[in-house]
């Protein structure tokens, strides 16, 4: 009698080039012919942490196992894999020897024999062609369909819908083994020939693997990566995915943060994604993708990052210390509050005033966090700017410091009197700026005013239709590398374009210019990333022409001159300005259009004499 144990071994390599350390993982099996079967447990104590050579790298086997035993008699063969391994798909596929069965087929000599088991899933759609009612004996046929597969333990069907003129049905497959993707492929086009549907999809969880550092420090640089095991075949895409807070999906290009790496090699399919800097934005669920035809091979994780407040909201009152309002005062208190969004961080917040710290709790009781408290700020006179401090401090011990200035009027120093125009600027120090969040309905932002001497400076006004902001946040995140698709950016000029005419007499019309020029400014920036093909175009000409139709007004000259510079160069380096003057226009026309630029900024960037000295000439 003879028989033979096939033991699966693992050795750990460490190599050593320099301040390189690289590590990798060997599978190997050994085929061990005895008379006493309990002569393999020898063996394998043997086997621990012996050394044998690979190529020119000396590997040390870590583990060792049965996975396998074969009784030969005469011509007889049985064979049976160990608990918790299963029959590789060569054995399964040549030999009609699957699952868990015991083999009469002589597959001894066969490599690899057993593997271990794992679990993957498939779920999947059938579309049928009509609007026919779904029935036990489609059902049993598509059982039968992926019943071929190496490891498949069962199949249901999860739900059954309409969906317009045709009959849906949701499925959800259970298998031990990894398939290949032209065999699952193969299994998806029976099962449509047979059940005579329209289209058949399966998505599958398992086959992939994917490696992520959990949670991560705020600003840090996460690095993510999926490797797909499968040789000698060529997918039609493979990539990331995000999906945020609201669930929903946004597929991952480079950008300014993310950085996709797609790579391939003669043993896998690698994605590999980096992040840079990460905010809150960046928390959420994570998903690799490898598409071939009718399958999608997928794996997620999730990603925390250690939170600090991205936006924080202080607000003191009164706004200004007065401290000449009475006489020989000594100290004024103010009120302070800091608001910031809702998070689901547990922040260890303090606040601080010329050295003095103390800790804060939550007080909004629900909604976004406020954290308020009393400050008493000094009446003695103080070259430096008197500021007030309030700390944010995560799990990971990072830090995010907010601060506020305190004007203090002193006993005779010069001062601006309280004015009100559409908001209150109340009594100010000379030489402070006020900042007002007091916006009309239907905009976001703020207004300042600057007290000079003792005369208040023009109002200048941040305050941006609210659309428009939100179209300014979706290509801040586009840029980003979020959501970065030609169907995204469609979306993102089409929406500037509706917003640069829906106000243009408004007198904070300059406030939108600025918001749509810097919406110009990133996605000039993406584009370094991504190309943006042509169907952009005709919302990104009339936008940008609505913007130099409109006054520039409002602001001081050097940020005329900051918006006309931004402008130019974000156009240039779209490769667009020809078509901004008409795709046929005259040379002439575009002379005319460089003059009005001009006008507007007073030709004093270095932008603008660039390019002036610029021929945008049209061959002949």
């Amino acid at each position: 009698m003879c028989s033979r144990a096939g033991l699966f071994l693992i050795g750990a390599v460490y190599l050593y080039a320099q301040v390189i350390v690289a590590e990798y993982v060997f599978t190997a099996e050994l085929t061990v012919a005895s008379n006493v079967t309990l002569e393999a447990n020898s063996i394998l104590l043997a086997l621990n942490n012996t050394e044998v050579q690979v190529d020119t790298t000396t590997v040390t086997l870590l583990i060792s196992e049965v996975v396998a035993e074969c009784l030969i008699i005469g011509d007889e063969t049985s064979c049976n894999c160990s608990t918790g391994y299963i029959w590789s798909n060569p054995v399964c596929y040549n030999y009609n020897c699957c699952r868990e069965t015991t083999c009469a087929q002589n597959v001894s000599d066969s490599t690899p024999l057993c593997i271990a088991k794992v679990n993957v899933r498939i779920k999947g759609s059938v579309r049928l062609k009509t609007p026919e009612i779904w029935g036990s004996i489609k059902e049993t046929q598509l059982i039968n369909a992926f019943g071929v597969l190496n490891g498949f333990e069962s199949l249901n069907v999860t739900g059954e819908r309409i969906d317009g003129d045709l009959t849906v049905a949701d499925f959800e497959a259970n298998a031990s083994v990894k398939c290949s993707t032209p065999k699952l492929q193969g299994v998806v086009d029976e099962a449509k020939t047979n059940l005579k549907a329209a289209e058949i999809s399966v998505d599958t969880v398992g086959m992939v693997e994917i490696n992520s550092p959990g949670k991560v420090h705020y600003n840090s640089v996460p690095v993510m990566t999926c490797t797909f095991m499968e040789t000698n075949i060529k997918m039609d895409s493979y990539g990331w995915n995000f999906f945020g807070k609201d669930g929903k999906l946004l597929q991952l290009n480079d950008g300014t943060v993310a950085k996709v790496i797609l790579d391939s090699n003669s043993s896998a399919l690698c994605a590999q994604l980096t992040l840079k800097k990460v905010t809150g934005i960046w928390s959420g669920r994570y998903e690799c993708e490898f598409k071939k035809g009718s399958v999608r091979h997928a794996a997620s994780t999730e990603l925390s990052v250690a939170l600090l407040p991205d936006v924080v909201i202080l607000k003191m009152n009164p706004l200004t210390v007065d401290c000449s309002a009475v006489a020989n005062a000594k100290e004024v208190t103010v009120n302070v509050t800091a608001t910031i969004p809702v998070s689901t961080e547990n922040f260890e917040v303090s606040w601080n005033y010329k050295g003095v710290k103390k800790p804060l709790v939550n007080k909004s009781g629900g909604g976004n966090p406020v954290y308020e408290f009393d400050a008493i700020i000094s009446c003695e006179k103080s070259i430096k700017t008197d500021t007030i401090n309030v700390t944010f401090k995560n799990s990971m011990k990072q830090e995010k410091i907010a601060t506020v200035d305190v004007p203090v009027i002193y006993v005779g120093a010069k001062f601006c009197k309280e004015e009100t125009d559409s908001v209150l600027w109340p009594k100010t120090p000379a030489g402070k700026t006020m900042i007002s969040d007091e916006c009309a309905k239907g905009r976001v932002g703020y207004k300042s005013r600057t007290c000079r001497g003792t005369l208040w400076g023009d109002v200048f006004s941040n305050c941006v239709n609210a659309e428009l902001n939100k179209v300014l946040d979706a290509a801040d995140t586009f840029a980003k590398g979020l959501g970065a698709t030609q169907k995204m950016a469609l979306d993102i000029f089409s929406r500037l374009f509706k917003s640069s005419t829906s106000d243009p007499n408004s007198n904070d019309s300059t406030a939108d210019i600025s918001a749509s020029i810097n919406v110009l400014s990133l996605m000039s920036k993406a584009s370094e990333f991504i190309v943006l093909e042509d169907s952009v175009l005709p919302n990104f000409v009339h936008a940008a022409s609505n913007m130099l139709n409109n006054t520039w007004s409002g602001v001081n000259t050097s940020i005329v001159q900051d918006m006309s510079s931004k402008y130019l160069q974000s156009v240039e380096h779209l490769g667009l300005f020809i078509l901004i003057t008409g795709v046929f226009a005259e040379q002439k026309v575009r002379e005319e259009m460089i003059k009005l630029i001009m006008a507007k900024s007073k030709g004093k960037s270095e932008s603008m004499k660039n390019l002036t000295s610029t021929t945008y000439a049209r061959d002949k």
